[in-house]
């Protein structure tokens, strides 16, 4: 009888609030909450704190109930004067997240230490210059994201936190305690940004740590000590001055991801090729010409960003990474693959774009997962004539190279869905092209194409096509059955007049016949009842007719809009 009396006269009595009911402590947690966002308004009552239905870090400020209770609270960018939380928010014992984003935050109340069932703390890109000693008391604690703020130190009951497992302190000038490694929980630490130029000394007793980041820290080298942390299972470095990496590194056996990108590696650490677990190496923008041939033994490579470099080859080893799905060799001087090239049967992404590739092996072709293969800004001229046994392909990018034909296997090419061949020097496409099953998005501008094949009209899932700067002075007939293209583009080529098949596109959105030469405007054009846009910029090589001005205000009246000043261009640019 004694405990349900205790209980009784320790329950707080529910008050209506925001369109909830909550207890009178928590009320009166989130009225002075309000109070501290516009103190000079104290006596009205302060900003209202809505109720959300959905936690949302970047709402502005807002807060979520559970069961009569607050469990989340938001506040993001509010440019007031809020500094600090205030005494009475350690009443809000049910809360489990408490985000605090772009603020002048700068203190904590010593009553956070109450929150005993908060999991998550976030206070970033504020102000906040000291934590109190009360924050071991977050003994439910796992994440704590204190990035971009002014920290100097930590309080040494810091490192008493149970739980947490998850800790950032990225854009700080902290200094790590001497006894930092009692947090046995933390599983992962963020310190880029920081002032650190080396790994702190308390984090190799951190022997159960599994991701480390520490990019931009103006880092010139790695410490043999690196060899002591074997449960590392994600290491980042980005953006430092490392032109090496010790043979210690080869003791994380545990480790899935390696990025180095941008630092100063003239030769590739052949330590990395010691890595035989890593799934995941990042070593884009740094300066190394070649891949060693004991790459191959990097079985586990699930995805390797080798962008940015000075790569003119690939060793014939690489055809052993089997597991290879993604593969980034854009920005370096490679001109041709190895024949194994194409033994990367798990291969789905690859990306070559702003190299020095005249053409692709038919090995390529051989990548029968690939899905997304992206090579602009080379110097192709034609593309493998077996291109069509990728029936996997999805995306292809071969814009801005030299390709002047497409071979007649591109229209087996049944997965694809989005292709780019704009600025190349198509002069016509096969016929197959009508046979492409999947295409929703077709970008052929900037090429010299006079005539189109004609069953284009056949290719029933087009949506967006871009034909502008060509030479076309009409459309195939077959192309008034392109029932779901929504977005047609011609700008820059010779016609004359509006090709029939435009006027029968009952889906189109937005045309563009800009800078051709066109006499007048067919009235046929107000059926086209889900256009929207259109646009006629310098279109007209003569007077524009009394017929056609009507139009366009008819065309307004309907909400398209027409876009069309300049309406005449100079009759010599007819020639």
């Amino acid at each position: 009888m004694p405990k349900k009396q205790k209980s009784a006269q320790n329950s707080d009595p529910l008050v209506s609030f925001e369109g909830t009911r909550l207890p009178a402590p928590e009320v009166q947690a989130l009225k002075d909450l309000g109070k501290a966002f516009n103190p000079g308004y104290s006596n009205m009552g302060g900003r209202k704190v809505p109720l959300l239905k959905k936690f949302d870090p970047k709402s502005r400020l807002g807060f979520c109930v559970e069961k009569n209770h607050v469990i989340s609270i938001g506040i993001c960018n509010w440019d007031t004067s809020f500094t600090e939380l205030p005494e009475s928010f350690g009443n809000l014992s049910s809360l489990k997240l408490l985000s605090i984003q772009g603020t002048h935050f700068q203190k904590l109340p010593n009553s956070i230490g109450k929150l005993s069932s908060l999991k998550e703390l976030i206070i970033r890109e504020a102000e906040l210059k000291k934590l109190p000693k009360s924050i071991d008391k977050l003994i439910s604690l796992e994440v704590f994201n204190l990035y971009d703020n002014s920290l100097v130190s930590l309080p040494e009951t810091f490192c008493k936190l149970p739980s947490l497992r998850e800790l950032h302190l990225g854009e700080n000038h902290v200094t790590l305690p001497d006894n930092f490694a009692e947090l046995k929980s933390l599983k992962a630490l963020y310190l880029s940004g920081g002032h650190f130029k080396t790994i702190p000394e308390p984090i190799y007793n951190m022997p159960n740590l599994e991701v480390l980041s520490m990019s931009d820290c103006s880092m010139e080298q790695v410490p043999i000590k690196i060899g002591k942390l074997t449960s590392l299972r994600e290491l980042s470095l980005d953006f430092n001055y490392l032109k090496k990496l010790p043979k210690s590194l080869s003791k994380l056996t545990s480790l899935k991801k390696l990025s180095l990108w941008r630092n100063y590696f003239t030769t590739f650490p052949q330590v990395v090729t010691e890595l035989e677990s890593l799934e995941y190496l990042n070593l884009r923008d740094n300066e190394f010409r070649s891949l060693p041939a004991a790459i191959g033994n990097m079985t586990s490579l699930r995805e390797a960003e080798l962008g940015g470099n000075k790569l003119s080859s690939l060793p014939e080893s690489i055809g052993k990474l089997s597991k290879l799905e993604k593969l980034h060799l854009f920005q370096n001087n490679l001109r041709s693959f190895p024949k194994s090239f194409g033994k990367l049967k798990s291969l789905t992404y690859l990306v070559l774009n702003s190299n020095k590739l005249i053409e692709l092996p038919s090995s390529i072709c051989n990548l029968s997962a690939l899905e997304h293969l992206e090579m602009p800004y080379n110097q192709l001229t034609a593309l493998p004539r077996s291109i069509g046994k990728l029936k996997a392909l999805k995306y292809l990018g071969a814009d801005n190279n030299q390709i002047k034909t497409l071979p007649a296997s591109f229209g087996v090419l049944k997965s694809l869905e989005r292709a780019r061949l704009d600025m190349n020097k198509l002069t016509r496409l096969p016929d197959s092209f009508s046979k492409l099953e999947s295409i929703l998005n077709l970008s052929l501008s900037s090429n010299r194409i006079s005539s189109l094949p004609e069953a284009m009209g056949e290719i029933k899932t087009l949506r967006y096509l871009s034909l502008d700067s060509n030479k076309l002075k009409t459309l195939p007939e077959s192309m008034s059955k392109l029932d779901v293209l929504q977005d047609l583009g011609l700008s820059r080529n010779k016609l004359t007049s509006i090709p029939q098949p435009i006027l029968e596109m009952q889906a189109l959105q937005y045309l563009d016949l800009g800078s051709n030469y066109l006499s007048e405007l067919p009235e046929e054009l107000l059926k086209l009842t889900h256009l929207n846009t259109l646009r006629i910029f310098n279109t007209f090589v003569c007077k524009v007719p009394a017929k056609t001005k009507a139009l366009i205000k008819k065309l307004e009246k309907k909400g398209v809009d027409v876009r069309h000043y300049p309406i005449v261009r100079d009759i010599k640019d007819a020639e």
